[in-house]
């Protein structure tokens, strides 16, 4: 997609801001990792029951997408919901940000 201006513009856009300060904890490397693993078991058990529940629904989306014409609204906000979770838990695990990330999509 290209603007006027001939500068493009994409449909995803990801922001993460530098932290004032560091948890010195999870910046050690190998005990920071598997503290931060350890962590996020809740996180990723739920996220890998939610993806297979999304892929199971994906199955009927494609059909309605190819006969509606457009993605689903409750489909799009569930989609959407799980890859910003998915994303916050990765960029925490990552140490991209300290911010424990929330239980919600």
């Amino acid at each position: 997609m290209a603007q006027a201006g001939g500068s493009e513009v994409y449909p995803v856009r990801l922001e993460i801001d530098i932290p004032e300060r560091s948890g010195r904890f999870w910046a050690i490397p190998l005990l920071g990792l598997l503290a931060k693993a350890i962590v996020l078991i809740p996180h990723l058990l739920i996220l890998y029951v939610l993806g297979l529940a999304i892929e199971v629904c994906q199955l009927v989306i494609w059909i309605w997408v190819l006969f509606g014409g457009r993605y689903p609204r409750w489909a799009y906000g569930l989609v959407s919901g799980y890859m910003r979770w998915y994303v916050r838990v990765g960029a925490f695990f990552l140490g991209l940000t300290d911010r424990y990330p929330p239980f919600q999509m």
